[in-house]
């Protein structure tokens, strides 16, 4: 990945650095780079917007953590109770999630609308 002084976010640059290529958006190792390169360089973007940037363009292996799913793990006691959502709490959570994810045979988009049904009683996609 480019650094922020020399990239430009023209789209099919996106694109390309994406690799959307049959099978890429998922397997590509870069995705937790791109998700913290656009974390740190697209103004507005955290972790959790930038995975549902993500999520939105295929990637199936990052977790979108919002309050709902910390008050699951944290009433399941596999997570303490955060004050707020710190880049450090979100990484804890997608570990714990990921841990889930594969004992249930689901990548974390699966995973994430089966915990928002949970919570909510709604599924929205």
């Amino acid at each position: 990945m480019q650094d922020s002084q020399n990239w430009s976010l023209k789209p099919e640059q996106l694109f390309k650095e994406l690799n959307t290529s049959e099978n890429g958006l998922t397997n590509n190792p870069m995705k937790l780079e791109l998700r913290g390169w656009l974390a740190h360089n697209v103004k507005g973007l955290g972790l959790k917007e930038a995975c549902l940037f993500l999520q939105n363009m295929g990637y199936t292996n990052l977790a979108i953590i919002d309050f709902h799913i910390l008050d699951l793990l944290v009433k399941n006691k596999l997570l303490k109770e955060p004050k707020t959502i710190t880049p450090k709490v979100y990484l804890q959570a997608e570990i714990i999630l990921k841990d889930i994810a594969k004992k249930a045979n689901l990548n974390l988009a699966e995973l994430d609308l089966y915990l928002w049904y949970v919570e909510t009683d709604k599924i929205i996609k």
